[in-house]
């Protein structure tokens, strides 16, 4: 890959343009994975970043993390009974199980997901 410079007084400075890209933005899952790279893959992530790849590969990251995340949720959700019936009868008790539901699965995605290479 040949690096395009630009001469500033007596330096030479690598001449890098972030790709505008349009569309959506990274939310938590898209976000921790690149934090994950830049953290403990450094090179890769620098290698990535400077092909321009990464904003696009953490943006399907964060598709597929999401849509993995619903899948196991409504399954919790199935398996445990929580449903509009027991929102509607009882709403605290609704909000403890989601929490707890909603912790199990970031749980997971951490660990099968978000922290793996």
């Amino acid at each position: 890959m040949l690096i395009p410079y630009r001469q500033e007084g007596d330096y030479q400075i690598p001449d890098f343009k972030m790709e505008e890209l349009e569309g959506e933005d990274l939310t938590i899952y898209g976000l921790m994975r690149m934090d994950f790279l830049k953290t403990y893959h450094t090179p890769l992530y620098i290698a990535k970043l400077l092909t321009g790849e990464i904003y696009k590969e953490c943006l399907e990251f964060q598709k597929q993390a999401e849509e993995r995340d619903e899948r196991i949720t409504k399954s919790f959700m199935e398996r445990e009974g929580v449903n509009e019936a027991l929102k509607a009868e009882d709403q605290m008790e609704w909000v403890k199980r989601m929490t707890s539901i909603r912790a199990r699965v970031m749980e997971i995605m951490l660990s099968e997901m978000v922290f793996v290479l």
